[in-house]
């Protein structure tokens, strides 16, 4: 009897490696697809296996870059903080030329 105030979880059993191959061969595939056109790169994987309880567990992971996107991004974000810093001068320059129009003479 063990110093637990609760029984151990029956669900909890021995445990070994995170995953095991299915005997089936169509069903145990790793497929890994790569691609680079244009400035873009692409990649593709999926994994399928069984785990120690018997369960079929498929994983895909996709991946896809564009350099020119990137670069399309980098050229928006420079201009709208250069547009940005232009407006404020712009509207502090107006403050001044009105407060000087206001000052008494």
């Amino acid at each position: 009897m063990s110093n637990q105030p609760y029984p151990p979880d029956p669900r909890d059993f021995q445990r070994g490696p995170a995953q095991v191959p299915y005997d089936n061969p169509e069903y145990n595939q790793d497929t890994i697809q790569s691609a680079d056109i244009n400035g873009a790169h692409s990649h593709s994987q999926h994994e399928r296996y069984v785990d120690l309880q018997g369960n079929r567990i498929e994983n895909r992971e996709e991946f896809y870059e564009d350099a020119n996107q990137r670069r399309a991004n980098a050229r928006y974000w420079i201009t709208a903080i250069t547009y940005f810093v232009l407006g404020v001068l712009e509207v502090l320059l107006g403050l001044r030329l009105i407060f000087r129009l206001l000052e008494p003479v």
